[in-house]
């Protein structure tokens, strides 16, 4: 008789270890995403420095500046609960401006400034904030793009290089536009850049967790919560975690999980995050009811239709009816959302104004110059085609090719999106960082040929300095110049790269100056707004901010209105100051538009009646006038 082996197993009991769940991608990697997430930190505060950002200041950007008179106003109301859902700023404009920033990208500067602020008061502590909320928020940039990576190659023996890749990348990427991850960086863009990274990268797992989904959900509907300038994008990668599901059966869960979270969290944005006037609304300038409607529907249908639709036609048929139900509802409640909301405008705004704001303008219309155009286009151009190139090599491996034709896919769509208006560059950006950064991790391990041959490093160079040359948005600027060197320079808008002296207009000693006269309304250059607001106790006629577009108006009608008239139309919008910079982009802009008007005299400085110069410590370059009453 042969002996059969006997299997001796331990009985179960209460006492026994709980089964041990597998680690988690971050639990697996955190070293890596830790050094990645230092180094895009590093980086970005070294490229900041080189571009004036310091350490406790505030950026360069009037938006930075804008950010922080938002965040010291909340922080010194009375009742801050209802300061917080109460985002009008009431020192700019004849009644005040409604802001249309969302509270969610005040919080990370909130938590480490207001238990901060009783031991060395509010600016010190919000400065301190802003010194420290860009390098972290720079980690979940660093993680998104980590991920991807991951994603759309395999670890192996290259994943140490992995961190060093992720930050010059982000290096790369911060040079292409004034730093937004440097010191002193309180605008939302930074937190956008980085929600879009999280959403992107774990929307490349090909095989994505419960928690993927989570994380992926969180950071679409908290993108769409801070601006609608990515919404194009967020749509995209909703439609495509609906489409994955249509056509791969192992999708329901992560699917339903996916459409759970992002409608609890889209509502969780109106209803937490943004001004109680966007809860009723039909806001489409921002986001607002109509936005968290439309998202909220489609994620609690994603939730609720894998339960009951299994098969792909069935699947489908309720995608297109959802999409149908959309559109219907938008156009019926909130037509405005299907279009260009900056269309709204008034017409001398839009063309006074908007017209001259490089970023709220096609590409290709003439307003930017051959050498921008290139640099803002090359990187994604070549980032898609290569893309598209890589999911034709992997094509034997059919869900590694689907992963790299979903991320060529959303740079192409990216880069259509800059091409219709310039701020869509940004997003393009962070897109192509994914297809460049897994080639340039590929070109570096590429040891051998597929029949065993080693690689001469003759031919991994080139490889190498292609790659480095694509994902620099400069080289594309740099070659563009150098084959157009006759080009003639166009119009540059307002809202591009200060000029060399304009730093005069925002001296200290103004502000100083200005505190010496007693409280009042001032016109002034409308990129210079937020520093008087954050430095002096005066208001302003107006900002370069859309929803107080009756104000611009006003501002560019001041500014046309002849010298011998222009007192009285600044004395009907209640104006007690005149202050002109001779460096100022408003001023240089608007006085060679309106070369007959008040602006152009003033920076001329001509005499305008009812308008007294005032003696005061002012640089070289800078006046300030008394209406007189």
């Amino acid at each position: 008789m042969t002996d059969m082996p006997i299997h001796h197993s331990a009985p179960q009991t209460a006492f026994s270890p709980a089964p041990i769940a597998p680690r988690t991608w971050l639990a697996q990697h955190r070293g890596l995403v830790l050094l990645a997430w230092l180094l895009c930190a590093v980086a970005s505060a070294l490229l900041g420095l080189s571009m004036g950002s310091t350490p406790m200041g505030v950026g360069p950007d009037p938006d930075d500046m804008m950010r922080v008179v938002q965040l010291r106003d909340l922080m010194a109301a009375p009742n801050p609960l209802q300061a917080w859902f109460d985002t009008h700023q009431a020192r700019m404009g004849v009644a005040g401006t409604d802001m249309h920033w969302s509270r969610l990208a005040d919080l990370p500067f909130l938590l480490i400034a207001v238990p901060l602020s009783p031991f060395v008061g509010t600016e010190t502590a919000l400065n301190f904030a802003g010194t420290l909320v860009p390098g972290l928020i720079a980690g979940l940039f660093a993680l998104g793009l980590l991920r991807g990576m991951s994603a759309l190659t395999s670890d192996g023996s290259s994943s140490t290089r992995l961190p060093f890749i992720a930050a010059g990348m982000a290096a790369l990427h911060i040079l292409a536009f004034p730093p937004r991850f440097s010191f002193g960086a309180f605008d939302h863009h930074h937190l956008q850049i980085a929600l879009l990274a999280m959403a992107v990268g774990y929307s490349l797992v090909r095989q994505p967790t419960l928690r993927d989904a989570t994380i992926v959900a969180l950071a679409c509907a908290g993108s769409a919560t801070i601006g609608l300038e990515s919404a194009p994008l967020i749509v995209a990668i909703c439609g495509l975690w609906a489409l994955l599901w249509v056509v791969q059966n192992d999708r329901a869960a992560v699917t339903a999980r996916f459409g759970l979270t992002l409608g609890l969290a889209s509502l969780a944005g109106l209803f937490f995050f943004t001004d109680t006037g966007a809860w009723t609304l039909m806001q489409c300038d921002a986001f607002g009811a109509p936005v968290a409607a439309l998202l909220a529907v489609s994620g609690f249908t994603l939730a609720a239709a894998p339960r009951v639709l299994t098969s792909p036609l069935t699947k489908l048929g309720a995608l297109m009816a959802l999409a149908m139900l959309c559109l219907i509802g938008l156009a019926t409640a909130a037509p405005a959302c299907l279009a260009n909301p900056m269309e709204m405008l008034p017409v001398e705004v839009r063309e006074g104004w908007l017209s001259r704001v490089t970023e709220a303008q096609p590409l290709i219309t003439g307003a930017v110059e051959i050498n921008t155009i290139a640099a803002m286009t090359g990187v994604p151009l070549c980032a898609g085609l290569l893309g598209l190139g890589m999911a034709a090599y992997t094509r034997h491996t059919p869900a590694r090719a689907l992963t790299w034709l979903i991320l060529s896919g959303l740079t192409l769509l990216a880069l259509a999106l800059t091409l219709y208006q310039v701020r869509f560059y940004t997003f393009a950006m962070v897109l192509a960082a994914f297809v460049m950064a897994t080639l340039l991790l590929k070109v570096l391990g590429w040891n051998h040929h597929a029949d065993g041959r080693e690689v001469s490093p003759l031919r991994r160079f080139p490889a190498l300095i292609g790659v480095l040359l694509c994902s620099s948005a400069a080289s594309f600027g740099i070659a563009a110049s150098a084959l157009s060197p006759t080009a003639a320079p166009t119009e540059i808008a307002e809202a591009s790269t200060p000029l060399p002296d304009e730093t005069i207009c925002t001296a200290d000693q103004n502000f100083t100056a200005l505190n010496t006269l007693p409280t009042g309304h001032i016109y002034a250059g409308l990129d210079i707004g937020p520093h008087l607001l954050r430095d002096t106790a005066h208001s302003v006629l107006a900002g370069n901010y859309h929803r107080g577009g009756a104000d611009i108006a006003r501002w560019l009608l001041i500014s046309a209105t002849p010298p011998n008239e222009a007192a009285i139309r600044l004395r009907a919008s209640n104006i007690d100051y005149v202050m002109m910079c001779d460096y100022g982009a408003s001023e240089l802009a608007y006085g060679s538009l309106y070369a007959n008007g008040m602006i152009a005299a003033l920076t001329d400085e001509a005499t305008v009646p009812g308008l007294t110069p005032l003696d005061l410590d002012l640089p070289d370059g800078v006046r300030v006038y008394a209406v007189a009453p």
